[in-house]
């Protein structure tokens, strides 16, 4: 099958896109921990960009907390335990995903 000049470079285009979101968007988890070292289950954790949540989740039992599809930048992270905002951390996301481990008190 032949494709035009025009489909060619449509789907060029389409292709790069693809590609650059793949590259743009990554994964962030960590572990949530009381001071004491003892896991913190179940909190919840946010990440906030320029005073707007971006992405929730919630620790398993284990305390950890996985997000996909954050793009790079800097963000502060709020963790919440019975409904309060617990500990804020602000962190920088690179090209290649992060590991936020935080300390709530």
């Amino acid at each position: 099958m032949q494709f035009s000049p025009w489909q060619r470079a449509l789907s060029g285009c389409l292709l790069a896109l693809g590609l650059v979101s793949a590259v743009r968007a990554q994964t962030v988890q960590g572990t949530i921990r009381l001071v004491n070292g003892a896991v913190a289950p179940y909190s919840i954790v946010l990440f906030v960009q320029n005073g707007q949540e971006r992405a929730r989740a919630i620790a398993d039992s284990d305390g950890k907390y996985y997000f996909e599809r954050i793009p790079p930048g800097t963000y502060e992270v709020r963790v919440l335990r019975g409904g309060s905002v617990v500990s804020r951390k602000t962190v920088q996301v690179p090209n290649s995903g992060a590991t936020v481990d935080l300390q709530v008190r």
